[in-house]
């Protein structure tokens, strides 16, 4: 069975999804052996007898992660484990510059009030550094995505949001965790006409 030592180097910090290089020993690593990472596979390059290289990709680095780093010999054995911590900071936070409201059709709400069927309307959000895993935030909570950029984000508006009165806070959260500045919009209450007025009404054309 193979032995090998703490992974070099043992903790990786990313500012973005890149791949990592790192460096294997041990003893007992038999020519055409392999590093894995969580069970799978890395390139792997033999510098010595007691020195593997491997290259963990970038597809395996786009969120902070605890690996399990083995090596598998071409007989089918394993070495023991030893971890890989990879940190992603995810780099500056994503910027929230405007927020729109649109029905179906593309036409612009300009106001939105409490009662409208909200499950036709869609919500644009406009910044910058908006990565391909971000989502939409209305009161901390997730919406469903229509499209999304780097620059624009558009969900999905539903009934119960816009059902009472309030503030929506919207932001942006990217993939690594990073959330943007808030930016908000108002529900205001549906006009009614008073009750007065309406007896009025009533009466008015009683008499008339």
């Amino acid at each position: 069975m193979s032995f090998i030592g703490p992974v070099q180097p043992g903790i990786v910090n990313v500012q973005a999804s890149a791949p990592i290089t790192i460096a294997v020993f041990g003893r007992h690593i038999k020519a055409g052996a392999t590093v894995m990472a969580d069970g799978t596979p890395l390139t792997t390059r033999r510098v010595s007898q007691l020195e593997l290289d491997a290259d963990l990709p970038a597809s395996l680095t786009t969120a902070s992660h605890t690996f399990s780093i083995t090596v598998s010999n071409p007989d089918g054995t394993m070495s023991n484990s030893e971890p890989l911590v990879v940190v992603h900071d995810g780099g500056t936070p994503p910027t929230l510059s405007s927020v729109s409201v649109r029905k179906l059709s593309g036409k612009v709400v300009n106001q939105i009030i409490a009662g409208m069927k909200g499950k036709k309307l869609q919500l644009t959000a406009d910044g910058v550094g908006f990565d391909s895993g971000a989502q939409l935030l209305v009161n901390g909570s997730q919406l469903s995505l229509v499209s999304s950029s780097t620059t624009e984000i558009v969900g999905a508006l539903t009934n119960a949001i816009v059902a009472s009165p309030g503030t929506l806070v919207v932001q942006v959260m990217n993939s690594s965790g990073k959330v943007s500045n808030t930016v908000t919009l108002t529900v205001v209450a549906s006009e009614q006409r008073s009750p007065i007025q309406s007896r009025r009404t009533s009466s008015e054309v009683l008499g008339h």
